[in-house]
């Protein structure tokens, strides 16, 4: 079983992020982009 997934996500300018993500710790998507510091916009 993985211990870790992978998301991949694109910013506001176009570019592409891969954030590496362990499960165990039940973390949102947001706290993972807050975590590999990118800007978020709410909608």
């Amino acid at each position: 079983m993985k211990d870790e997934i992978t998301i991949t996500v694109k910013d506001q300018d176009g570019n592409i992020h891969e954030l590496i993500c362990p499960l165990e710790m039940g973390l949102s998507l947001k706290d993972i982009c807050k975590a590999y510091e990118l800007p978020m916009e709410a909608m």
